[in-house]
């Protein structure tokens, strides 16, 4: 008696391509953790060792079956950022609106699978349009390229999920985004500024602006008033603005993002500076907040305007 097909965990995604087994490997192993071993992750998923350790090796040919990648996405380590999107699009699967609305293909299955070749490394990670006004990313290249940051930068999650979020919302409004590695926005003898993340961007046009640098206030260390300031105390030394650069900090505490609002609510300054307030569970930007810039008509954040 033939077996019966097995029905989607989620049917609101299709799939695309066949699964990046590198950065599927990646994820799970992210979201494994530092605190529990590959048989201890195995056992709280409902599954065996063997195949947690596939997945992390990269053994499986075509992709991985929509319940193993549920019990790693239900139970990676809180801390580690891996989320059942992420998983998924690494599995080849995107949602279905992506395909209604001519972003992406369904994967024609029926064509004989061929194992990818290993990708050169590229010189630089660019995210470009693909026709018109259609911007378009490849979702496993983007993850494969924010895992190798996330190694470079000791395991710090919050700014590459900063980028990753930025990237996509702006990406969803039709800009087009070149993603830069650390960036000096102050780079002067005696002192230097980097910031963890630059895309080159038409975002900022309308502030006659070629370059975009973000840097993130994660509460580890510093509170973002004290971020800020120094932000503006180094804008004097090489103004971002005289140099092409907006320079903006990402936070996700509501809280200290709207204390900053009414504490520079009201002063002006000669830069292009801002703060914005994102949402790591919805991966979204709430609210950006520009200061006011002396000799400058104020206009609305491009995160306010409507996508198109």
């Amino acid at each position: 008696m033939p077996r019966k097909k097995s029905e989607s965990l989620f049917p609101d995604y299709v799939r695309i391509r066949y699964a990046d087994m590198d950065v599927l490997g990646a994820l799970t192993q992210r979201a494994i953790g530092p605190n529990r071993s590959l048989t201890e992750f195995a056992e709280v998923c409902g599954l065996s060792p063997s195949t947690i350790s596939r997945v992390v090796n990269g053994k499986f040919t075509k992709y991985i079956s929509d319940g193993v990648i549920a019990a790693i996405a239900k139970n990676a380590d809180p801390d580690s950022g891996v989320t059942l999107k992420d998983l998924l699009a690494a599995n080849g699967m995107l949602p279905m609106s992506m395909v209604t609305s001519g972003k992406a293909t369904v994967l024609d299955e029926s064509i004989p699978y061929k194992k990818p070749k290993a990708d050169p490394e590229p010189p630089g990670f660019c995210l470009t349009k693909r026709s018109g006004s259609t911007v378009y990313f490849d979702t496993s290249k983007i993850a494969q390229a924010i895992e190798k940051a996330f190694k470079a930068t000791d395991y710090q999650i919050f700014p590459e999920t900063s980028r990753a979020i930025l990237q996509s919302v702006l990406l969803d409004k039709g800009y087009s985004i070149e993603v830069m590695k650390e960036y000096d926005i102050v780079n002067l003898p005696q002192f230097r500024y980097l910031t963890p993340f630059t895309f080159r961007t038409n975002a900022v046009e309308e502030d006659g602006l070629v370059l975009w640098a973000f840097d993130v206030h994660d509460g580890n260390r510093y509170s973002l008033y004290q971020k800020l300031s120094w932000i503006f105390g180094t804008a004097y030394l090489d103004s971002p603005t005289e140099n092409g650069l907006k320079v903006s900090l990402v936070t996700d505490n509501q809280e200290e993002f709207y204390e900053a609002k009414g504490k520079f609510g009201n002063i002006v300054i000669k830069d292009c500076i801002s703060v914005i307030l994102i949402d790591t569970t919805l991966r979204t930007v709430i609210e950006e907040f520009q200061l006011k810039r002396e000799g400058v008509s104020p206009h609305p954040s491009i995160f306010e305007k409507e996508v198109g």
